[in-house]
């Protein structure tokens, strides 16, 4: 009986495996192992009673092949053995996997793993060279958004929202995710901004849903910057009907409505405001606002 080995120490991402190639080895007439460390595998397929044990395939973690030579590591495998490889891999959109098509494998799979799609490639993998036809994906009711990672140069930064050089279109009004180090909070590698006027030569950004983690570190790369990032000039917010904001201060203390009031007005174009005491919730809704 042909082996599927998978060399993988997450504890989630073995579960997934076991769940995903259950069904694949069943059905082909495969036996499946799983090991924590290519050290581990290796160990055990030298032993005698394993030696002449046929692989089929080999599913390996990048963390067991960092090192200069990736490439030799991965020939040497499927020499040895006489089988395919796949690859796993968590996704960092900070850290791409460079040169991933001239690597010798059969496949990249990214985790966290979509059961669907492992158990699709694992078939593929194994029939190479044959004409297959899809058993799980075509069935498949599967939703999801692709992402299209394009790189832009931030020309300005405030604590409000940033902007960026026109390499690529951006529509108007739309909002956008960018990944960038200012931007990391916890798990999170990015955040999300909206595109609210453009120039000739840039597209002006406003930040979407904030957290305060990631403002308290623009604020830092601002207050230690020596260049113009530290003060943008908004020039086409101000035609963006969009942009015409009524804001309600319910504050008591007169200073700080004042203080908030200079800051929003420096950075913003029309704005009206209204004083806690003369907000009248029938007429100040915000349907009425809307409306007037």
């Amino acid at each position: 009986m042909p082996y599927l080995i998978a060399i993988e120490s997450d504890s989630k991402s073995v579960k997934e495996i076991k769940e995903s190639w259950a069904e694949v080895a069943k059905e082909l007439g495969y036996e499946f192992l799983l090991f924590n460390s290519l050290l581990e595998f290796s160990f055990e397929f030298e032993k005698p009673e394993n030696i002449n044990k046929v692989i089929t395939l080999i599913l390996i973690k990048y963390e067991e092949l960092k090192s200069i030579d990736i490439t030799k590591q991965i020939e040497d495998l499927k020499l040895k053995h006489k089988c395919e490889i796949m690859l796993s891999i968590f996704e960092d959109p900070l850290k791409p996997l460079k040169k991933s098509s001239l690597l010798p494998v059969r496949n990249i799979i990214y985790k966290p793993f979509d059961l669907t799609i492992l158990k699709e490639h694992t078939r593929i993998a194994l029939f190479h060279g044959q004409k297959v036809r899809t058993q799980f994906v075509h069935s498949a009711q599967v939703h999801a958004e692709i992402e299209s990672l394009k790189k832009f140069k931030i020309t300005q930064l405030s604590e409000f929202g940033f902007k960026l050089d026109k390499k690529y279109k951006l529509e108007l009004n739309k909002p956008y995710k960018f990944y960038h180090p200012l931007f990391v909070n916890k798990k999170q590698q990015h955040l999300w901004a909206r595109m609210v006027s453009e120039t000739e030569v840039e597209y002006e950004l406003y930040f979407c849903q904030m957290p305060i983690v990631v403002l308290s570190q623009i604020r830092k790369k601002i207050a230690t910057s020596n260049t113009k990032v530290k003060y943008p000039t908004w020039t086409g917010s101000e035609v963006n009907e969009q942009f015409q904001l009524t804001i309600a201060l319910q504050l008591s203390d007169e200073p700080t409505v004042a203080a908030l009031q200079d800051l929003l007005s420096r950075n913003f174009k029309n704005i009206t405001f209204l004083a806690g005491k003369a907000i009248d919730p029938k007429q100040n809704s915000p349907a009425a606002l809307r409306q007037a």
